[in-house]
């Protein structure tokens, strides 16, 4: 019997876990959130802070995708703002 990593899942059957990331994206954000809602599925999206920023190019549209994907009860993770490898750089450069 196949069992999820991390438990039962909410079925009680397998499943599968969509990622998106470096996010969200003015031109396929919408689509994916469009192809969720048509089957009903839900994802995790990894938001990239400057992507969002006040002063960003397209930040007004990326934060209203954002709020989309809020709405539609998908989880949102932390990106960091400017995409760190935090395994790769000093501690003092990290964004905590």
């Amino acid at each position: 019997m196949v069992t999820p990593a991390l438990g039962p899942s909410s079925s009680g059957g397998p499943e599968v876990v969509f990622t998106f990331e470096d996010g969200p994206h003015e031109e396929h954000t919408s689509p994916i959130l469009d192809a969720l809602a048509q089957h009903g599925v839900s994802a995790i999206f990894f938001v990239t802070g400057w992507r969002i920023a006040g002063t960003s190019k397209n930040a007004d549209t990326r934060r209203a995708l954002l709020a989309r994907t809020v709405r539609e009860r998908h989880t949102i993770g932390n990106h960091t703002v400017h995409h760190a490898h935090m395994c790769t750089i000093k501690r003092e450069k990290g964004e905590w």
